[in-house]
């Protein structure tokens, strides 16, 4: 029971925080911490129920500073950490072949 409210509420969370603008790697760093968890190793499934929105966190976000680095502003080294973790998410989905190849056409064409 518990366990099933935790994880409707992790999946709003996740739909809230990618609405949002100007929180970059919120989504994406969360659902590698829940993954991180063996006592909350139920929520992986959840997070692979929300992989789309994760993804799109971590595409949005990865954009963002592809677009600042362009400007010549420096991200700080937490944004570059998170940065890196993002992307090791999408490795982590794309190994599972978890993410469809329309979030992976994404992925390229806003990182390149």
């Amino acid at each position: 029971m518990f366990q099933a409210l935790i994880g409707r509420s992790f999946c709003k969370l996740c739909e809230v925080y990618c609405s949002e603008k100007g929180r970059r790697f919120y989504v994406s760093c969360s659902a590698l911490s829940v993954m991180g968890m063996p006592k909350l190793g139920f929520l992986v499934d959840v997070v692979e129920q929300c992989m789309v929105l994760i993804a799109l966190d971590a595409v949005s976000s990865l954009n963002g500073l592809v677009l600042e680095t362009k400007a010549l502003v420096r991200p700080s080294p937490t944004i570059m950490d998170k940065c890196q973790e993002a992307l090791s998410y999408l490795c982590y989905l794309l190994q599972l072949s978890l993410l469809s190849s329309m979030v992976v056409r994404m992925v390229l064409r806003l990182v390149i």
